[in-house]
């Protein structure tokens, strides 16, 4: 027996649906000519709803958060993981109208969102914000296997399980370390799993708002008959979900994009069984050593050309990280940047800087700036003219 998924089948392509169908189990595979019929017509369906309804995205209604709530909101902006995951967003708290809200994911594990709906009893407000805002939420288990001496798998049943941070920390004395690793220990790399936080979130993106954590909260809500859901409205998003970034002409470009109220169209869904998988996450450490000479080094003129190009490089090789080599290298040569498929920038100044920021800026908002300055921070100096959204 598999997972029982509900797909926004009919704002997908042929492509799209057949990638899908290979994790389906083999009885769905098994009818793949029946489902593509019923593409057919879900797809048309989609014509006709983005012709019948253009712009509708653009009224989602926000209204002013439940009265009487300030405790509650205190604790939940003085939790941990509201401090760390939103530090660089303006965050609102406000209700949103479920139905209008714009989804880049393309499908809802029933059986979660069945249980989602049933431990809500009691449709109060307090009820309601304690459910989309869970502080005491339980994180699923991870597993692990150390493969070799500096490889290690690390797997999970939630597609949530990711890389939640990377950081660095200077060993003092009487730290743990010290009794655990070998040789006499400076520095630890240390590379955080888990999960996002599970909160309500949307992102404005422009008149429209995109969900961008808490899809199955807002579906089991809706299936409650609950039209409205209190969320945290970003306006510049800490992070932009890769498949959001990479798809933006297809989502929020649209008039007419995909809601969530979708999920309750049968026109435009399909129920499919999956087959169990589990997320795995390979971390494989290794080093590169090299020597470098501390006198005789050509003197470095900054402010120069090759100094932007550094600068320029680093911006661009951040933005790979975050949307991948194509949609990184491409978006900068749109902007008029000389770069190759690597991401090196050739010929870059202040203008050029201030034209690259502005192409990652349509793409992720605010966070483009983040990024940047978090990228150049390793290259400054008090002789390079910055444009002014990448001086502190």
């Amino acid at each position: 027996m598999g997972n029982l998924q509900k797909l926004l089948f009919g704002w997908m392509s042929k492509a799209a649906v057949l990638d899908y169908l290979k994790r389906c189990t083999e009885s769905e595979r098994n009818r793949q000519a029946e489902i593509l019929s019923k593409w057919e017509e879900s797809s048309q369906a989609a014509i006709t709803i983005s012709e019948n309804e253009p712009n509708i995205a653009e009224t989602v209604e926000t209204l002013s958060f439940y009265q009487g709530m300030h405790d509650k909101i205190a604790r939940i902006i003085s939790h941990p993981s509201f401090k760390t995951t939103f530090k660089n967003s303006s965050a609102e708290f406000k209700l949103v109208e479920i139905d209008k809200l714009v989804t880049f994911q393309a499908a809802i594990d029933m059986a979660y969102s069945s249980k989602l709906a049933g431990g809500l009893s009691i449709k109060s407000p307090e009820s309601i914000v304690d459910f989309c805002f869970p502080l005491d939420a339980q994180n699923p288990p991870v597993g692990q296997h150390h493969s070799s001496q500096y490889s290690y798998e690390f797997f999970s049943e939630s597609s949530d399980f990711r890389v939640t941070d990377v950081v660095t920390h200077e060993v003092k004395e009487g730290d743990l370390i010290k009794d655990i690793a070998s040789g006499n220990p400076a520095l630890v790399l240390s590379i955080v799993l888990g999960y996002g936080i599970p909160f309500v979130t949307a992102v404005n993106a422009g008149k429209k708002l995109v969900v961008s954590n808490g899809l199955h909260r807002l579906h089991a809500l809706r299936s409650l008959g609950i039209k409205f859901a209190p969320a945290i409205v970003l306006s510049e998003p800490q992070q932009i979900p890769g498949f959001y970034a990479s798809n933006i002409e297809h989502f929020i470009g649209r008039a007419r994009p995909p809601l969530l109220k979708d999920f309750f169209d049968s026109q435009l869904t399909i129920e499919l069984q999956t087959q169990p998988v589990r997320k795995v996450i390979r971390i494989i450490a290794s080093q590169e050593v090299s020597e470098e000479l501390l006198e005789g080094q050509p003197e470095r003129h900054f402010g120069s050309a090759t100094d932007y190009d550094a600068l320029g490089t680093a911006i661009i090789k951040k933005q790979v990280q975050i949307l991948g080599v194509e949609i990184a290298v491409e978006t900068a040569r749109h902007a008029g940047i000389t770069v190759d498929a690597t991401g090196q920038a050739k010929g870059m100044d202040k203008t050029g800087l201030r034209a690259l920021l502005g192409a990652f800026k349509q793409i992720e908002g605010g966070f483009a700036i983040i990024a940047a300055k978090k990228a150049i921070a390793p290259f400054l100096n008090e002789k390079l003219d910055l444009p002014e959204e990448l001086k502190d």
